[in-house]
C-alpha cells in the first residue's frame, strides 16, 4: 500500500459496542464510551442474538445519550465478527476512526484522545490498542474466584509488559479496546477478503486474524502505553478452561489458514518451541520419576540456582506493570508456584487446542 492518510484535524470516531447477553454490563459500557473526552464521536451498540434485556436497556439510554444508536443485528450467524461488520456497514461509513469496545470492558476517558495522538505520529499506523487490566472483584467473591482472578491479573500484566517493551512485535491487537483507521479496515475488506468483510466471520478470534491482515497490507500496529482499559474475566476454572481453549485453538486455526510468511513465522516458531520444550520437560520428569523410584541420589547443579534466581528476579521486576499493585500480587508472584501451576494449566489447554484444530473438533463459546 502506497498511501497512508494523515489524521484529520477534527476526526470523527465511531465507537462500536458489540453485545451478546450483556444486560448487566451494557449501561457501564455505554457510560464509558460517552465519557470519552474526544468530542466528535458517536456510539453504536450492536445487540447480537441476545436472549436477555440488553437491547431494551441500551435503548433506554438513548434518552440521556444523544449520540447513541442501538440496533439488532440481522440474521447474523457469525458472532462478534458478523455483528461488527454489520455495525460498520450501517453506521460507520462517515467515520475517520472506529473504536471497538467490548460490552464487558470500560475504557479510560482519554483513550480516544491518546489513540489519535499515537496514530498521528505515523501515517502507516493502522490501529492502536489499549493496555488491558482487570475490573475489580465483586465483594462477595469466593476463594476460588479470588484465586483465578488473581492469577489472571498477573497474567494480563505480564502480557502488557511484553507489548510495552516490544511494541514492534505486537502479536495481536487486543480486541476488547482498540481503535482502527477507517481506511485501514476498508483496505482489508477490499484487498484481503475481497468480499467486503472487515472482520473475518469464520474466525473465533477475529482480532488476531485482522491484525495479521493489516500487517500483510503494510499497516503498522501498536499498543498505547497511556491507553488503559479494564475488562471482566472468567471467575470459574470451568469457563476459563473453555475460553482459553477457544483462544488457543483459533490461534492455531488462523496460522494454518495463513501459512508461513513474514508476519506469522514468529508465532509458528513459538508453537514449535513450545512443543520442543514441552517434550523435553516431559522426558526430564519421566527420567526424574524413574530415578526417584530407583532410589538414585540427585545432585543439584549450582548453576541451576542462578537460572532460577534470574528468572524470579525478572518476574518480580515485571510487577511494575500490574495495575493497582497489592501485597497479594507481590506474594503470589514471589512464591512462583501458583503461577507455574497456572502455566501448566495453559500448557494442557494448548495441547487440547492443537488436537481440536487438527481434527477439526467442535467449537465452543461460553459466556464469561
Amino acid at each position: 500500500m502506497n498511501y497512508f492518510p494523515k489524521v484529520p484535524t477534527f476526526p470523527k470516531v465511531a465507537i462500536i459496542i458489540p453485545a451478546w447477553n450483556e444486560q448487566k454490563n451494557i449501561v457501564r459500557a455505554i457510560r464509558s464510551a460517552d465519557q470519552q473526552t474526544h468530542p466528535n464521536k458517536k456510539i453504536i451498540v450492536a445487540v447480537d442474538s441476545s436472549t436477555d434485556y440488553t437491547y431494551q436497556i441500551a435503548k433506554g439510554r438513548q434518552r440521556t445519550v444523544s449520540n447513541l444508536t442501538v440496533f439488532y443485528t440481522y440474521e447474523n450467524h457469525d458472532r462478534k465478527a458478523g455483528a461488527l461488520n454489520q455495525a460498520i456497514d450501517l453506521y460507520c461509513q462517515d467515520a475517520d476512526f472506529i473504536m471497538v469496545l467490548d460490552a464487558d470492558t470500560i475504557a479510560d476517558p482519554n483513550v480516544i484522545t491518546e489513540a489519535l495522538r499515537v496514530l498521528a505520529t505515523d501515517s502507516r499506523l493502522g490501529a492502536v490498542c489499549a493496555l488491558t487490566h482487570l475490573t475489580p472483584l465483586p465483594k462477595n467473591a469466593t476463594f476460588d474466584q479470588k484465586t483465578i482472578w488473581q492469577l489472571q491479573k498477573l497474567e494480563y500484566a505480564s502480557a502488557d509488559s511484553r507489548r510495552v517493551e516490544h511494541p514492534e512485535d505486537l502479536q495481536i491487537l487486543a480486541g476488547s479496546c482498540v481503535i482502527y483507521r477507517q481506511s485501514a479496515l476498508v483496505s482489508v475488506a477490499k484487498l484481503v477478503r475481497q468480499n467486503g468483510q472487515y472482520y473475518d466471520q469464520t474466525n473465533l478470534i477475529e482480532d488476531y486474524e485482522l491484525t495479521l491482515s493489516l500487517k500483510k497490507l503494510g499497516w503498522l500496529v501498536t499498543v498505547g502505553t497511556k491507553m488503559h482499559s479494564w475488562t471482566d474475566v472468567p471467575l470459574s476454572f470451568s469457563v476459563h478452561w473453555h475460553q482459553r481453549i477457544r483462544w488457543a485453538r483459533s490461534h492455531v486455526d488462523t496460522l494454518r489458514q495463513k501459512g508461513w510468511n513474514k508476519d506469522t513465522r514468529k508465532d509458528i516458531l513459538g508453537h514449535v518451541s513450545f512443543s520442543v520444550l514441552l517434550t523435553q520437560q516431559i522426558t526430564f520428569a519421566a527420567i526424574a520419576t524413574y530415578l526417584a523410584i530407583a532410589g538414585t541420589t540427585f545432585v543439584w547443579n549450582p548453576l541451576l540456582w542462578i537460572i532460577v534466581v534470574l528468572y524470579w528476579t525478572d518476574r518480580m521486576y515485571r510487577l511494575k506493570y500490574v495495575d493497582n499493585l497489592t501485597i497479594n500480587d507481590v506474594a503470589t508472584r514471589a512464591l512462583l508456584v501458583p503461577e507455574e501451576l497456572y502455566s501448566l494449566l495453559h500448557s494442557v489447554q494448548r495441547i487440547r487446542s492443537y488436537w481440536l484444530s487438527f481434527v477439526d473438533g467442535p467449537e465452543e463459546w461460553r459466556e464469561t
